[in-house]
């Protein structure tokens, strides 16, 4: 497993700027308000791959199971090109693969992406990278607050995605303070700390 070092901030109005450091070898990205708001994306397609992988699903014939490996595919558009992304969870481990595309023609009311060229494929610690990306997430609210992180996107709200505070508590472990005592309510000072740590 490797290390994996992301970074995330708005570059302008409706522009991401995300960086991520793998062993030495710098990766720069650039998506646009073309797509949805890729942190918030990657942010939903961690927090679906864990709440996955800790629960036990019934298959077809009503037996229950327990997947080992889970996936997330999202799309970091630019314009005319952009990133595929693929996620795929087992046990503790994340492999994250990135493609890079040149455009995206549409046949059948199908979009189809054009050369597909693999940018990375690394495999890291599920826990390490969901904190890393969580932290800057709060790091941009922090920056812009929460009307400014929504709007900073897209401030025509056409691609409206709020602050995603629950999915990010969740993906710090939020849960493991309350337990199960009291599913309904939670304590919002004990959550603000959470959130405002540098951990």
């Amino acid at each position: 497993m490797q290390n994996v070092d992301f970074k995330f901030d708005y570059d302008s109005y409706g522009w991401a700027n995300i960086n991520i450091d793998v062993d030495g070898k710098h990766y720069e990205f650039m998506p646009s308000f073309l797509g949805e708001n890729p942190l918030n994306a990657l942010i939903t397609a961690l927090w679906q791959l864990k709440v996955k992988s800790e629960n036990d699903f019934k298959d077809e014939n009503g037996e229950t199971r327990h997947c080992e490996c889970f996936e997330r595919r999202l799309i970091w558009q630019a314009e005319p090109n952009g990133h595929t992304l693929k996620l795929a969870k087992q046990g503790n481990d994340l492999r994250i693969i990135i493609n890079s595309f040149s455009d995206t023609d549409e046949y059948d009311g199908c979009n189809v992406l054009e050369n597909i060229e693999l940018i990375l494929d690394v495999a890291t610690d599920f826990g390490d990278f969901s904190r890393k990306v969580c932290r800057e997430a709060i790091c941009a609210v922090q920056k812009y607050g929460f009307w400014g992180y929504l709007r900073s996107w897209d401030s025509a709200l056409n691609n409206a995605d709020d602050f995603p505070i629950s999915k990010i508590m969740f993906l710090m472990g939020a849960e493991s303070h309350y337990g199960d005592n009291d599913l309904t309510h939670s304590d919002f000072n004990k959550e603000i700390k959470m959130l405002m740590s540098k951990e």
